[in-house]
């Protein structure tokens, strides 16, 4: 974490806390099973860790805790909870899902709206789940067609995009899309 601030700072980047379950052996991409007052304190503590570290201007939960957060609406407002603890926006997958924005506008929580770029939706507009086959872009050219239909015609509104950086694709994408941006 400290290396990763270090280029944070150097780049100029706003920290987020990328709080995820307590699963190393699956990088946290597998849902834990816990009670709400649980799953705020697993954000809590996560987002405090990282505090102690850099000033933390967003909390985007990882993995399987932002899948779940966005099917189950009893993990959302637990994530929401901590979020308003640490008075923090919370980072949310683009769409039209009017209770999670209901229940963010009750405890006053700012909601960061994303895209992914390398991801593959649902006709529901969720995240096709990673363990379905296609469900991450594994070409470059359909990572940045993408973001160009979410640039020139977003579905809905999109304040970022997400982009990978575990895989290599998505890697090779980034200078493209950052053209796209910056046109």
């Amino acid at each position: 974490m400290q290396e990763t601030y270090e280029l944070v700072q150097q780049y100029g980047v706003r920290v987020g806390a990328h709080p995820g379950y307590a699963d190393q052996e699956n990088f946290g991409r597998i849902s834990v099973a816990m009670p709400s007052d649980q799953i705020t304190e697993l954000v809590s503590s996560q987002v405090k860790l990282l505090q102690s570290m850099a000033k933390v201007n967003y909390i985007k939960p990882h993995g399987a805790l932002y899948n779940d957060m966005m099917s189950d609406l009893e993990v959302f407002n637990a994530i929401l909870t901590a979020a308003k603890r640490y008075q923090l926006p919370l980072m949310l997958l683009a769409g039209d899902f009017p209770d999670h924005h209901a229940l963010a506008q009750q405890l006053d929580i700012a909601l960061y709206h994303e895209a992914f770029a390398d991801r593959t939706y649902t006709p529901e507009g969720q995240l096709l789940p990673r363990s379905e086959s296609g469900a991450v872009h594994q070409d470059v050219d359909l990572i940045v067609k993408q973001v160009q239909l979410f640039l020139k015609n977003p579905p809905y509104r999109i304040d970022t995009l997400c982009l990978h950086g575990d895989q290599p694709v998505s890697i090779e994408a980034a200078p493209q899309i950052r053209q796209l941006i910056d046109c």
